[in-house]
C-alpha cells in the first residue's frame, strides 16, 4: 500500500479536525437551545419559539388574574379537612420499613369523604423539609384551586400553610397528590383518595373500600422501570377487608404511582362500573379478566361475595418480570390467593358496557380540532443528552398551546407514534376538564359511552377524543408517566385574557414536574 503525500494528510487531517470542529459545535448549540429558562410565565404564548428569547407576558387591560377563578359564595354544607405534610417511617410488610413522604402520617394519605354539592376545604399545612402542593386529580375544580405549582400557585414552603376550596360537582374516585417536583414527591409517598358520594345513594353496597397501587423504589437493586416492590394502600404483602357470603361489595380502585397495573379479581365474577369516576351504562359481568389500570386511572368494581370462600384482587404490574411479588387485597376471611393467573384476556372498554346517547359524538360540530402526535426519542433536554418525550415534535416549554373559547367542543386525535425512536406507552391527562372518547384506532366505541380524565396510549394506537371547554383558565394537558412530564411531554390548555402571576423555574423554585 503506497502511503499518503504529506500534502494529502494535513489535507485529511484538516478536514477531521473541521468535522470535530462543526459536529461538537452543533451538538454544543443543540445543547444549549435546550436549557430551560430560570423562569416561565405558562401565560406565554410558545408557539414553537426559542425559549431562551421569551420575556415575560404583560397582561393586557382586559386581562384577569387566574387567582380570581375561584369558587363563589355559596350555601353548600362545608366539609373541613387539614391534610399536614410530614415524613414519617411506614411499614409496608415483610420486615421492610420506609422514610416516606406522608399527608397526616399514613400511607396513603388520609381519605377524604364527601357528597356532591359540598363546599370542600382543605387546609394543607407543610411539615415537610421541601415546598409542596396539592392537586386535585380528576376533580372539576376552580383554576385557582388546581395546586399546580408555578402555574395556580406558589408552591408551599416548609412550615407555611394554604387552604384550598371548591365544589364538590361531580359523584366518583378521585385522588389528590403533590404538584411539585412531583417526579420525587408522588412516589415518596404524597397521594391519597377523595370519593365523591350522590347525595342521594341510587345502589346501596354493604361495604365500599378503596385500595390504592402504588410502587416503593427506594435502592440501585432494580432498573428505572422495574418497581423494587408493589404496594396495596400500605402494604407490600397483603390488605384484608372485612366481608361475609352474599354481602355486596364497591370496590375503588386507584393507580396512584408511576407503573401500569393489570390487578385481576379472583372468586366472584364482577362488573365494571366506573372509569375514571364516571358510570358506565348498563356493565356485564365479568371474570377472569385482566384490568389495565395506566398511571393515575381509577377502576370502580362491584361484587357479591360467594358463599364459601374469599375474594383476592392480585396486582400484575411488571408480571413479567422473574421473582416479582404480587401484593393482594382479601375479601373476606382466610388467606389470599397469591397465585397470579396466566394468559388471561385484556379488559377492553372500547367494547364493554351497553350503548346509550351522550352529549357528545363523532357527529357533533366541534369548534376546535386538534392533533396531538405523542412520541419518544433520544435528544437534548435542558442541556442533556437523554431520553425525551415530544408532542408534535416539541417537548415543553416550546410546545404550541392549544386556544379555546368558553363553550367551544374540542376534538383532539391523540397517536402514539412507534415508528419513530422507542415504542413506549403514555398516559395523557387534562386538568380540568375530562375527555368523551369518541373511537379508537379510528373504530368508534361499540359499547358504553366513556369518559376520562386520563389516556393511555400505548405504541401504534390513536384515539379521537372530545371535551366541553367549561372550566375557564391555564390548565396543563401532560402525561402522567412522570418522567415523560419532567423531561418534555407537557402542554397547555389556553382560555383567552386570561393570565398568571406565577412562574415556573429556578428563580422561583416552582417545580410542577
Amino acid at each position: 500500500m503506497k502511503h499518503l503525500p504529506g500534502r494529502t494528510l494535513k489535507i485529511v487531517g484538516l478536514t477531521l479536525i473541521m468535522i470535530l470542529v462543526v459536529g461538537g459545535s452543533v451538538l454544543y448549540v443543540a445543547a444549549r437551545r435546550s436549557v430551560i429558562p430560570d423562569g416561565i410565565n405558562m401565560s406565554s404564548d410558545m408557539n414553537g419559539m426559542d425559549m431562551s428569547n421569551i420575556a415575560m407576558t404583560t397582561p393586557s387591560a382586559n386581562s384577569i388574574s387566574l387567582t380570581a377563578l375561584v369558587a363563589g359564595e355559596s350555601d353548600a354544607p362545608v366539609k373541613t379537612f387539614t391534610l399536614t405534610t410530614q415524613t414519617a417511617k411506614i411499614d409496608i410488610g415483610n420486615g421492610k420499613t420506609v422514610d416516606a413522604y406522608t399527608y397526616n402520617g399514613t400511607l396513603p394519605g388520609s381519605e377524604i369523604r364527601v357528597q356532591q354539592g359540598d363546599m370542600v376545604v382543605v387546609n394543607l399545612v407543610n411539615k415537610l423539609p421541601v415546598s409542596t402542593t396539592i392537586h386535585w386529580h380528576g376533580i372539576s375544580v376552580p383554576n385557582a384551586e388546581d395546586g399546580v405549582a408555578g402555574l395556580t400557585q406558589d408552591a408551599v414552603q416548609p412550615g407555611k400553610s394554604y387552604t384550598y376550596r371548591f365544589i364538590a360537582k361531580d359523584v366518583g374516585t378521585y385522588w389528590y397528590h403533590s404538584h411539585q417536583d412531583t417526579l420525587e414527591q408522588l412516589p415518596l409517598g404524597l397521594y391519597g383518595a377523595i370519593i365523591v358520594e350522590p347525595k342521594v345513594e341510587a345502589v346501596h353496597y354493604d361495604h365500599d373500600y378503596t385500595v390504592a397501587l402504588h410502587e416503593w423504589r427506594d435502592s440501585g437493586d432494580c432498573a428505572q422501570d422495574c418497581p423494587e416492590v408493589l404496594m396495596m394502600n400500605d402494604r407490600i404483602d397483603h390488605v384484608s377487608f372485612a366481608a361475609k357470603a352474599g354481602e355486596s361489595i364497591h370496590l375503588r380502585i386507584i393507580a396512584a404511582g408511576d407503573e401500569f397495573h393489570y390487578p385481576v379479581l379472583v372468586g366472584a365474577p364482577f362488573k365494571v362500573i366506573a372509569l375514571d369516576g364516571h358510570d358506565l351504562n348498563a356493565p356485564t359481568e365479568l371474570n377472569n379478566v385482566e384490568l389495565p389500570i395506566g398511571t393515575a386511572q381509577r377502576y370502580d368494581l362491584s361484587f357479591v361475595m360467594p358463599e364459601h370462600g374469599n375474594v383476592t384482587l392480585i396486582d400484575g404490574a411488571n408480571r413479567a418480570v422473574p421473582g416479582n411479588q404480587h401484593p393482594t387485597a382479601v375479601f373476606g376471611d382466610g388467606q389470599p390467593n397469591v397465585t397470579y393467573p396466566d394468559n388471561l384476556p385484556l379488559f377492553d372498554f372500547s367494547t364493554y358496557g351497553t350503548p346509550t346517547a351522550d352529549p357528545i359524538t363523532l357527529d357533533s360540530h366541534f369548534n376546535v380540532q386538534f392533533s396531538m402526535e405523542l412520541s419518544s426519542q433520544l435528544g437534548f433536554y435542558n442541556g442533556h443528552f437523554t431520553m425525551t418525550f415530544p408532542i408534535n415534535n416539541q417537548t415543553y416549554p416550546n410546545i404550541p398551546s392549544i386556544k379555546v373559547n368558553q363553550g367551544d367542543l374540542v376534538k383532539i386525535h391523540v397517536s402514539n407514534n412507534a415508528g419513530v425512536g422507542f415504542p413506549i406507552p403514555h398516559a395523557m391527562h387534562l386538568h380540568g376538564h375530562f375527555f368523551t372518547v369518541l373511537a379508537h384506532n379510528g373504530k368508534p366505541l361499540s359499547g358504553s359511552p366513556v369518559h376520562l380524565d386520563t389516556l393511555i396510549v400505548s405504541s401504534g394506537e390513536s384515539y379521537d377524543v372530545a371535551f366541553l371547554a367549561d372550566n375557564p383558565g391555564l390548565w396543563m394537558l401532560h402525561c402522567h408517566i412522570l418522567a415523560h412530564d419532567a423531561q418534555g411531554m407537557d402542554m397547555m390548555l389556553e382560555y383567552p385574557n386570561i393570565y398568571t402571576p406565577y412562574t415556573i423555574g429556578t428563580a422561583s423554585g416552582n417545580n410542577p414536574f
